[in-house]
């Protein structure tokens, strides 16, 4: 599975899941799915302009309806300026 992000046609950031795709962890008590993400950020975009990617979050939907459940926000931090690619960057996004 994966996915793109896009701004005024520009691919600014794709998504893939990982090897280890999702897996669940935790306890009885409070379990937790994680969702393992492969991401490029790419920053071709017009102008010199730097796109700060500054979070990331996910939610479960199972039937692209109404979610189920949504993540922690996972911080990122990362610029991306012009004709730069960032790529195999690992996100851990956890759902409890």
């Amino acid at each position: 599975m994966s996915e793109s992000i896009t701004i005024n046609s520009y691919i600014i950031a794709e998504v893939e899941l990982g090897q280890n795709g999702v897996y669940a962890t935790g306890s009885p008590e409070f379990p937790i799915l994680v969702v393992n993400l492969r991401m490029l950020f790419r920053g071709f975009f017009p102008n010199k302009t730097t796109l700060d990617f500054r979070e990331i979050r996910c939610r479960v939907s199972p039937f692209d309806k109404s979610y189920t459940a949504i993540s922690l926000p996972r911080s990122l931090n990362i610029r991306a300026k012009t004709d730069e690619e960032i790529k195999d960057d690992w996100q851990h996004i956890e759902i409890p």
